[in-house]
């Protein structure tokens, strides 16, 4: 068998899937229902009036 060549091989690689895979819906990602969003989400509000107390805005 002959030695595919680079862009080939990566051609294949990257080739798109198969329309099975196609027809699969978007899904959102539910970012709020994760710890991270919940730990940002309860300790922001304390973070913004720490660093006004101590006048250390955040950087624009």
């Amino acid at each position: 068998m002959p030695r595919l060549t680079a862009p080939r091989r990566q051609a294949e690689v990257c080739a798109p899937l198969p329309a099975a895979h196609a027809a699969a819906r978007y899904a959102r990602h539910l970012p709020e229902r994760t710890l991270l969003y919940a730990l940002v989400q309860a300790h922001y509000p304390d973070f913004i009036a720490r660093l006004e107390a101590e006048d250390r805005p955040l950087p624009e």
